[in-house]
């Protein structure tokens, strides 16, 4: 099973907990809860993560987006197609799905970043520990990645707090892969 697989099934990306932690993300984030067809983007905009290697190779998880995008303006269309409200300045509204979903990554995608991007970065701080341990022992624990179950929770939770400080936060994976070997290195080094 790819490493992507099994976030999407019982990690990091887990379909039914990622997407609960974003919606409590955006309403801390904004104020507000999203609209119901956010509500679906949530829920789909990481599918795209199934079957890579994400962890193993740092470039893996380029493009993730665009399934959940597809899927999202899919599921927009088969709700909306004909109905005249769902038309907006001459465009069918599904397509704010896919843009949505795309701009939860805007370096990946070009799109510009929508309101899933920071929910989805803060959703990290609204995990409870007990996840973010669990997500230590069905991803990084015995893959030589430098990650302790300390950083795995809080020492992660404090670098996703600073990274959202920042005026153009990095992506969460970004800030992963930029972290997660420093430890073993400084060990090393």
């Amino acid at each position: 099973m790819s490493e992507g697989t099994k976030s999407y099934l019982i990690g990091c990306h887990q379909f039914l907990f990622h997407p609960l932690w974003v919606l409590m993300a955006w309403r801390l984030e904004y104020k507000k809860w999203p609209e119901w067809w956010e509500i679906i983007c949530i829920f789909l905009h990481d599918v795209g993560i199934c079957g890579r290697q994400y962890l193993s190779d740092d470039k893996a998880k380029v493009g993730h987006w665009r399934k959940g995008a597809e899927w999202s303006r899919y599921v927009m269309y088969r709700f909306t197609r004909n109905r005249s409200p769902w038309i907006e300045n001459g465009r069918a509204r599904w397509h704010n799905a896919f843009d949505f979903c795309g701009g939860h990554c805007p370096e990946e995608s070009n799109y510009t970043v929508s309101k899933l991007s920071r929910a989805d970065k803060r959703s990290w701080l609204v995990a409870p520990m007990w996840w973010l341990k669990l997500n230590y022992y069905t991803e990084w624990y015995g893959k030589d990645f430098g990650v302790t179950l300390h950083d795995a929770s809080t020492g992660w939770k404090k670098l996703v707090a600073e990274n959202l400080r920042r005026v153009k936060p990095l992506e969460s994976h970004e800030l992963y892969v930029r972290n997660h070997g420093k430890k073993k290195n400084k060990n090393n080094g």
